[in-house]
């Protein structure tokens, strides 16, 4: 699985979660991308350093996934190439983009970088699953201060007709991340607070955010691996 951590959140916020699939014996890979960790505004990037991971294990099958603005990055990724699956942690799916032209040439002054419509327009793309049949699990958090409810009705309305979903109460937003190792020097959390996101839950309902996210994103990897087989 290919895990697309959200803005400005390094891969060790989501090692929890790499380390607990890699021990079921999936390979899990949780890429830094540069710059600030901008997987969704900085996209072009954040696809070359995916698909370099998938050429790097040929004939294996990838899931997708990512938290917040790493789901919308997460979320175009399975519009645009071929998954098993995809798992999306309170995503933020707000892009919309304009089609590319898969014959466009840097090097030709006149070759055309976007597909345009009959008036010459660029076509403009949302990303959304709504016309696949793609297994896909969506997870949400019931006490959710950094999407707004149209945000997250937003993001539902991208899903697949046939999805998994499932709201964790009471949980945060930032609840889907977590330091395993910290530096009692500096004070530093374990969990992530944003704003008012995290602070009217427990340190106790974080952990069992936490321990609900593995097994639904376990139950739904062994699943999907078993219908596809």
């Amino acid at each position: 699985m290919i895990f697309l951590a959200g803005t400005s959140m390094g891969p060790e916020y989501y090692s929890y979660l790499g380390n607990a699939l890699a021990k079921q014996g999936y390979i899990v890979a949780i890429p830094f991308v540069y710059p600030f960790m901008l997987l969704y505004g900085s996209y072009d990037t954040t696809k070359t350093v995916a698909k370099n991971i998938m050429a790097t294990y040929i004939n294996t099958k990838f899931f997708i996934g990512g938290h917040s603005q790493g789901g919308g990055a997460a979320m175009r990724f399975a519009c645009e190439e071929e998954v098993l699956g995809a798992i999306f942690l309170s995503p933020l799916c707000y892009n919309a983009h304009n089609v590319e032209n898969p014959n466009y040439d840097p090097f030709d002054e006149n070759s055309q970088r976007y597909v345009l419509d009959e008036n010459g327009e660029k076509v403009v793309q949302f990303d959304t699953l709504t016309d696949t049949t793609l297994p896909t699990l969506l997870l949400e958090a019931s006490n959710d201060h950094v999407l707004s409810d149209e945000m997250k009705a937003d993001a539902l309305a991208r899903m697949p007709k046939e999805f998994l979903h499932y709201v964790l109460t009471p949980a945060s937003h930032m609840g889907f991340c977590y330091l395993e190792e910290i530096d009692e020097s500096i004070g530093e959390s374990h969990y992530v607070t944003f704003g008012k996101d995290g602070l009217d839950i427990t340190e106790q309902d974080q952990k069992v955010q936490l321990e609900y996210t593995l097994t639904y994103i376990l139950y739904f990897l062994q699943k999907t691996v078993a219908d596809f087989a």
